[in-house]
């Protein structure tokens, strides 16, 4: 005899789970892809047409890195140096060019996602609500303390606020569609820049905000 088919889950609310747990487990991988993929997205924006040693604020001065921590230095391929910071960061140097690399996420990705999404809504309002707009104002001025107080050298949230500012505004220089579609496909990475609670994890360590990998 045929199987019986399952009754496809609400899309707008969570099903209590049946004897598989199919549902929710679904729902919970989706939250899951739409969080990832929003960082995906935030770092393929960021670094499109840019040099990728950038970090997406410039105020970590990783020379004067390089001169605090002689002893942590070591020499790579091709006339690299790579710096390992006490918090686990790394940074490679090639000439003047400068990579950094963090094993628990590179915030600076993050902050990178937070200019391009929030860029696009001040050109395309529609794209957040009223309470998305606010949640999103707060979490970015979390972001934006914590980067302050770990970069190096530390700078004020005030400095931070105001380079971020000066990136938005060169973001709003360029002519950017707000066709449905394009709204539409931002507005499913919104989730995971939203979530407090992602943020809050992602943020409790201390460490250089660096741009690679992306959270």
């Amino acid at each position: 005899m045929p199987q019986k088919r399952q009754a496809p889950c609400p899309s707008a609310q969570r099903k209590k789970p049946n004897s598989t747990g199919s549902c929710e487990r679904g729902e919970m991988r989706l939250e899951k892809a739409v969080s990832v993929g929003a960082l995906a997205l935030a770092f393929f924006l960021a670094v499109a047409g840019k040099p990728v040693s950038a970090d997406p604020l410039g105020l970590n001065d990783y020379a004067a890195l390089f001169e605090k921590y002689p002893d942590r230095i070591t020499p790579g391929l091709k006339n690299d140096t790579t710096l390992t910071l006490p918090d686990g960061v790394k940074i490679v140097r090639r000439e003047d060019n400068y990579v950094g690399f963090d094993p628990k996420g590179g915030v600076g990705c993050l902050v990178a996602g937070f200019i391009e999404i929030d860029a696009l809504s001040r050109h395309c309002p529609q794209l957040m609500d009223e309470d998305q707009t606010a949640r999103f104002a707060a979490q970015r001025t979390r972001l934006l303390g914590f980067y302050a107080q770990n970069a190096y050298p530390p700078v004020s949230a005030e400095r931070a606020r105001a380079v971020y500012e000066a990136v938005i505004a060169g973001r709003m220089n360029n002519k950017t569609s707000c066709a449905t579609s394009l709204v539409d496909n931002a507005r499913m990475f919104l989730p995971g820049l939203l979530d407090p609670r992602e943020l809050e994890k992602n943020l409790s360590v201390p460490r250089l905000p660096v741009r690679h990998p992306c959270l």
